[in-house]
């Protein structure tokens, strides 16, 4: 009988196809045992099966599936419309004389907050280049 800490182990040999004789013996054990621990093993076989699809075509040259152009657009649209309402309403409410300075502050600094963020992520996407995986060996 196999320990509990050994679970995780042969799952992860078991999704590899890396499991001795004896250790697939025990594995099946343990799954006809247990029909949550079947589905987990089902679920992650299925992921692996994807990206290893997924990483065949990555080498045979193979463009990716293609992205839906209009949900980027989209997104960006919702987002960018997202942005003037806010910025509209930080305007106001710092215009407005009836605000307390507490509000103000509160909200300036929420708003120079997003401003630096903004700035990071543009200045590490600039620093990045185009592809952020240059470093893993393929």
């Amino acid at each position: 009988m196999m320990s509990e800490d050994r679970y995780p182990l042969l799952l992860m040999k078991a999704v590899d196809g890396l499991l001795s004789p004896t250790e697939r013996a025990e594995f099946e054990a343990l799954l006809a045992a247990d029909p949550a621990r079947q589905a987990e093993y089902e679920d992650m076989a299925g992921v692996k099966l994807e990206t290893d699809a997924l990483a065949a075509r990555i080498r045979a040259g193979a463009p990716p599936p293609p992205a839906s152009n209009y949900v980027g657009w989209a997104t960006a649209l919702v987002l960018l419309g997202l942005a003037v309402i806010c910025g509209l309403s930080m305007w106001r409410l710092l215009t407005d004389p009836r605000a307390s300075l507490a509000m103000r502050l509160g909200l300036g600094g929420v708003f120079v907050g997003a401003l630096l963020l903004l700035g990071k992520v543009i200045s590490d996407r600039l620093r990045a280049g185009a592809d952020p995986y240059e470093e893993i060996e393929r």
